[in-house]
């Protein structure tokens, strides 16, 4: 964080190079909105990329249909208030 100091281009140059963000403003509450709204974007991003890597639950129902010619019936497996 630099608050009313100049940065120095090879501190900025390693800074980018290590991928560390370096926040400057020469108001503080800028400063410290700037860095509370970046904290809270990687937050999400940590989040989704862990919600993306979880096993999501599903729901399916499997219907079997057997028919018996000479009696011309069928017998339904699976729900039996629906029909297919």
């Amino acid at each position: 964080m630099a608050f009313g100091v100049r940065i120095l281009p090879d501190a900025e140059e390693e800074a980018a190079a290590s991928d560390v963000k370096i926040f400057k403003e020469p108001i503080i509450y800028n400063l410290i909105d700037k860095y509370l709204e970046w904290q809270r974007s990687k937050r999400e991003a940590s989040l989704e990329q862990e919600f993306e890597k979880l096993v999501k639950p599903g729901k399916f129902s499997l219907w079997l249909v057997l028919s018996s010619e000479e009696e011309n019936q069928q017998f339904w497996c699976g729900n039996p208030g629906r029909t297919a």
